[in-house]
């Protein structure tokens, strides 16, 4: 009779301890669910995207402050990204500014001084380097159009030999003024 009270306190025990251990995996798994919720939520978020924000429906009270630190991060992302569109467009617009003087100036300096060899070696290295930065500032400018949706791209075969002399056309000046060769 003993024994047979042992197996029954061994298997009453048993069968116990599995209910137990499912109905802690169960409360676990349902106390983790928000947090799921959550990850899914936060993956959905487009990279460079602004504007996310997070809910859940079934929050605790432990995970409600995670949730309000989520927002308050979204919502200073989205302030850095709308500020650095801002800080973009606003510097290639007054950089854009000072320089057409300077374009139009090697222009009519190039009218007056004809051929002088100085005045000719100096004016072409203004008006190369003024070039460089008029394509600078159309590519900051380009950029900033990016950002804010404002740039139509389309896609076009475009030969490598190109851009390498183009680049090759840009250095060329340094290379020559190093004694260097490509």
């Amino acid at each position: 009779a003993l024994d047979e009270v042992r197996w029954l306190i061994g298997g009453v025990g048993l069968l116990s301890l599995a209910a137990l251990g499912g109905a802690t995996g169960w409360i676990v798994r349902a106390g983790m669910r928000p947090l799921v919720d959550l990850s899914g939520q936060i993956e959905a978020v487009p990279v460079g995207e602004t504007g996310g924000r997070f809910r859940l429906a079934r929050a605790t009270a432990e995970i409600e402050p995670v949730v309000e630190r989520l927002n308050a991060l979204m919502a200073r992302v989205e302030e850095a990204i709308r500020n650095e569109r801002e800080f973009t467009s606003n510097a290639a617009h007054e950089l854009r500014n000072p320089l057409t003087p300077i374009v139009n100036a090697v222009a009519m300096l190039e009218r007056v001084s004809g051929a002088h060899s100085g005045v000719a070696r100096a004016r072409d290295t203004i008006d190369r380097q003024s070039g460089q930065l008029v394509r600078l500032i159309d590519d900051l400018m380009d950029v900033s159009r990016v950002t804010q949706d404002r740039l139509e791209l389309r896609r076009e075969v475009v030969l490598l030999r190109d851009v390498f002399d183009m680049v090759f056309e840009a250095v060329r000046p340094v290379l020559i003024e190093r004694n260097l060769h490509l």
